[in-house]
């Protein structure tokens, strides 16, 4: 983190893009990304990461496009073309190929019935 800080800056001053946000909802903004969005998440990250293999570790990895793809849809309506859902499933075959106890996962949630 400290070294983007340090490369955006030298970018933001080469450009002479360098001022100092106003607002407390701005302020606000960068305490909570700064904090828990980032640093809270990082030692999060590094907590699970010791108590998973790496295998694990390498499909929760591969899971954050499909999640962004999810999260883009549900909350701003996004949606993915063919290449992007050809993505998604490349993605869910290899989680499949990868990890066989995933793959009983993937296949209990695709065929849950659906509510009533």
């Amino acid at each position: 983190m400290l070294a983007a800080f340090a490369g955006l800056l030298v970018v933001a001053l080469a450009l002479g893009q360098l001022s100092v946000p106003h607002g407390w909802t701005v302020w606000g903004a960068l305490l909570v990304t700064g904090i828990f969005a980032s640093a809270f998440a990082f030692l999060a990250q590094t907590w699970a990461q010791r108590r998973a293999s790496a295998t694990q570790t390498a499909l929760a990895f591969s899971l954050e496009p499909v999640w962004t793809a999810f999260f883009g849809f549900t909350l701003a309506g996004d949606r993915l073309g063919a290449v992007g859902w050809l993505g998604c499933v490349v993605i869910m075959l290899g989680i499949v190929i990868a990890e066989p106890a995933a793959a009983d996962v993937l296949l209990r949630v695709v065929r849950r019935p659906s509510p009533a």
